[in-house]
């Protein structure tokens, strides 16, 4: 779905998708970051509180439910300056895309980040421009967030 997400990146962008040739790694890097930010798959996991404690100031009680959203984590304004606003070049990103940056890390994110990456490379020596050929229709769940469909005209170099 990530895949998709940053395709309707440059749909909504065509003058970075005209950029994307000349990135070089670190903004590649950086293009790829703000793509899981802005588009995290996962919306939220549930987990059970295993011992009574404390996370900032609220009590947490053994057996209890905490929700970790990741969207919202994403957009969190008092961590993202701007977080409404897809920047290219946002640096530092520490998404919660994968996670929480911890022993808990999604194992897949290393290979996720590099297809990412090796996608938009391929894109950007393929094809000259890309552009919506219909209407997208969004993935409807409670879990995943996604596009379902996305048809799309390119012209070729």
């Amino acid at each position: 779905y990530t895949m998709v997400a940053g395709t309707q990146v440059f749909i909504e962008r065509p003058e970075l998708f005209s950029q994307l040739p000349h990135f070089d790694e670190t903004q590649m890097k950086q293009l790829v970051d703000e793509v899981l930010r802005w588009s995290s798959t996962t919306m939220h996991f549930r987990r059970t509180v295993v011992e009574d404690t404390e996370l900032r100031g609220q009590p947490l009680k053994k057996g209890d439910k905490v929700v970790l959203w990741y969207v919202s984590a994403n957009y969190d304004e008092s961590h993202f300056s701007d977080p409404y606003t897809f920047m290219a070049n946002r640096a530092p990103n520490d998404h919660t895309a994968f996670g929480l940056h911890s022993a808990h890390l999604c194992l897949g994110a290393h290979l996720a980040r590099l297809e990412l990456r090796v996608m938009f490379e391929e894109m950007a020596k393929a094809w000259s421009s890309v552009e919506l050929a219909g209407e997208s229709e969004r993935l409807r769940s409670n879990f995943i967030s996604g596009t379902k469909k996305l048809p799309v005209r390119v012209t070729w170099r």
